[in-house]
């Protein structure tokens, strides 16, 4: 069974006509008090009338050009399978690898480097592009100074410790805007550090107070943790 259409408005063009019926009345009624006085037997009438033709004027109506503008309901479109098939996955595997092959720390040369390859990029796609610049508080980690943990036991001794594996290009491990020190205390495993781990240590009875909790990276924001 086809669709009837109807023709469709946006809130702004319906406000639109409902200040113009307002605007149109309120000059009406100032206009009549001031000349129609001397008829008070035709005022009510005529701006009955008067209302009457504004609304059938103003009020939207339906379009009866063409009433078979939907598609009928045993016509679907699948537009999925229509993004899908212009999509290319080697083509998106190719750029996420390229923009991952090198670390890109917020605002180093390497970050810089990568907007302008997005700005060629959009240009041949036809978008206008603009690369503007902003003074922002990042966080960086330390120079030559890496975060490490230590395990240490009762006579002080050091049992384990890690080590930071890098390259020449590469950014030592850290938390962004997180607080710098050191920190000693007994570890808790916490898994993800989701709301749900934290209640099975409760109902285990395992406290944090005084602990370094050890967290998997994953499931929510890492600033979250």
């Amino acid at each position: 069974m086809p669709w009837k259409r109807r023709k469709s408005y946006t809130k702004m063009e319906l406000e639109k006509y409902q200040y113009s019926i307002e605007y149109t009345l309120c000059c009406f009624i100032t206009f009549s008090s001031d000349y129609i006085r001397p008829f008070p037997v035709f005022k009510g009438i005529l701006l009955a009338i008067l209302i009457g033709f504004l609304l059938g004027y103003f009020i939207p109506k339906c379009d009866e050009d063409n009433q078979n503008w939907m598609p009928q309901s045993n016509a679907s479109k699948n537009y999925e399978a229509d993004l899908l098939a212009v999509l290319d996955s080697k083509a998106i595997e190719n750029i996420s690898r390229t923009f991952s092959s090198v670390p890109h720390l917020a605002a180093s040369p390497r970050d810089v480097e990568m907007a302008g390859i997005i700005e060629r990029l959009w240009k041949q796609y036809g978008f206008e592009v603009e690369l503007p610049t902003y003074e922002v508080l990042l966080s960086y980690p330390k120079k030559n100074t890496s975060n490490k943990v230590q395990i240490i036991n009762q006579t002080g001794h050091t049992t384990f410790e890690t080590t930071d594996l890098l390259d020449g290009d590469g950014v030592p491990s850290f938390l962004g805007y997180s607080g710098s020190g050191t920190v000693w205390g007994d570890l808790v495993y916490v898994n993800y550090g989701i709301q749900d781990d934290f209640k099975v240590l409760r109902n285990y009875s395992i406290s944090l107070n005084n602990s370094i909790a050890i967290i998997r990276y994953g499931r929510i924001f890492r600033g979250s943790k």
